[in-house]
C-alpha cells in the first residue's frame, strides 16, 4: 500500500470532457454534476433548457442562430477550456486527474 497521497481528484478529465460533450456540447452542464457540484449543475440544466427552448421558439427568426451561438460561447466554452487546461476542479477543490 502506498504511503503517499496525491492532490488530484478521483474524477478524470476525459470523463468530464465526455460529459461536457454529451450535455449538448456544454449547454446542460453535466460536467458539473459529474464532479459533484450539484447546485451549479442543476442551475446550468435549467438555464440550458431555457436557452434551447428560446432558440427553438426563435428558429424562424434570422438572428436566432447568432444569438444562440453567443449564449453557447458564454455558458459552455469556459468549462471546456478549464477542463482542457486542467483548471476545472471538483467539489472539494482538487484538480481532475488525467
Amino acid at each position: 500500500m502506498a504511503r503517499y497521497s496525491t492532490n488530484t481528484s478521483d474524477k478524470s478529465k476525459k470523463a468530464a470532457l465526455l460529459f461536457w460533450l454529451l450535455g449538448g456540447i456544454g449547454i446542460l452542464g453535466l460536467e458539473n454534476i459529474y464532479v459533484c457540484k450539484f447546485k451549479k449543475g442543476a442551475i446550468r440544466i435549467l438555464f440550458g433548457i431555457f436557452i434551447l427552448l428560446a432558440i427553438y421558439a426563435m428558429k424562424e427568426e434570422p438572428a436566432a442562430i447568432p444569438v444562440g451561438l453567443i449564449f453557447w460561447a458564454i455558458v459552455s466554452l469556459p468549462n471546456f477550456f478549464k477542463i482542457i487546461f486542467g483548471i476545472f476542479r471538483d467539489n472539494v477543490g482538487a484538480p481532475l486527474r488525467q
